[in-house]
Parts: structure tokens; C-alpha cells; sequence
């Protein structure tokens, strides 16, 4: 049966099965929601740290250490925006699974193509996936880039070519 499964992947152009393409997303989609659990969880506990040392009779040292780890700590989340890049991983890899089911179902697009042309349309739909999702990655990363190159949408998609 497992063989039968690896039969039915569909190739990429470069004969790589479909698998390899969507691994990187399914490991972003898992890194920042990581990154977004731990780095809230952290955020409110050291938060709230600040006045249960006050209570505690803590020193203005200590206390202003730990004023200034909350906000070092907020300024990393801000700068990481964990949350964000997570819901835009799971959406990119939600439609990935979505154009896969549809090919093993022969649902839509895939229903009127003969395999080979199901197989390359599979792939050019996942790929264009990628390219959005790195595009958008791109622009959040710098959305205010003026050098003339048409800011980060326009540096992801020659960097995709």
C-alpha cells in the first residue's frame, strides 16, 4: 500500500516528488508557531514577574532589570512577528494540501486533464503557492524598501526566477 502511495505522487519537473516541495512550509508552519508559543508564554510570564518582585521587596535594580527583559523580550516579538508568519505558513500549506487532495480526487481543474497534464498543472499550482507565499514573506520582511526594485514582492519574484 505504501508503495502504491509513492506510485501516486505526483512529479515535479525536476522528478522530485510533491512532498519535498510543500516539507519546507510544513517546517516554517511548525517553527513559528513554536516561536509564537514560547516567545507569548515567555513574554507574560516576565511580565508579570515585575510586580510580584515589587511585592516581593525587590530592589529598583532588580526591577529594572526585569523592566528591561520585558521589553527586550516584546521588541523580539515584534521583530520575529512569530504569529503572523504562522498563519501565513498554515494558509499556504492549507491550499498545497488542498490542490493535492483535488488532484488525487480528480476534483475541478484536475477532472478534464489527462494525468501528465494534471501532473504539471499540480505543479505549477503548488509552485505559484510558493512564490506567493515567499512574496509576502518578502514584503513583510522589508515592506518599505525604496531602492527602485518595487519593494519586496517585486525582490521575491526574481529572486523565484
Amino acid at each position: 500500500m505504501l508503495n502504491e502511495r509513492r506510485a501516486s505522487r505526483p512529479q515535479l519537473r525536476d522528478g522530485h516528488e510533491d512532498r519535498d516541495t510543500t516539507q519546507p512550509f510544513l517546517y516554517r508552519l511548525l517553527s513559528n508557531r513554536r516561536g509564537y508559543r514560547i516567545g507569548e508564554t515567555a513574554l507574560l510570564a516576565l511580565s508579570a514577574s515585575v510586580p510580584a518582585a515589587a511585592a516581593a521587596g525587590a530592589g529598583q535594580l532588580a526591577l529594572g532589570i526585569l523592566g528591561g527583559v520585558v521589553v527586550v523580550a516584546s521588541g523580539l516579538r515584534n521583530i520575529f512577528d512569530w504569529r503572523h508568519s504562522w498563519v501565513r505558513a498554515a494558509t499556504t500549506f492549507a491550499a498545497m494540501q488542498q490542490e493535492y487532495v483535488n488532484w488525487t480526487d480528480k476534483r475541478g481543474d484536475y477532472n478534464t486533464s489527462s494525468d501528465e497534464g494534471s501532473r504539471r498543472m499540480l505543479s505549477q499550482k503548488i509552485e505559484s503557492l510558493m512564490r506567493l507565499e515567499t512574496a509576502a514573506w518578502a514584503t513583510a520582511l522589508n515592506p518599505n524598501k525604496t531602492d527602485g526594485t518595487g519593494g519586496g514582492v517585486a525582490a521575491a519574484a526574481e529572486a523565484t526566477r
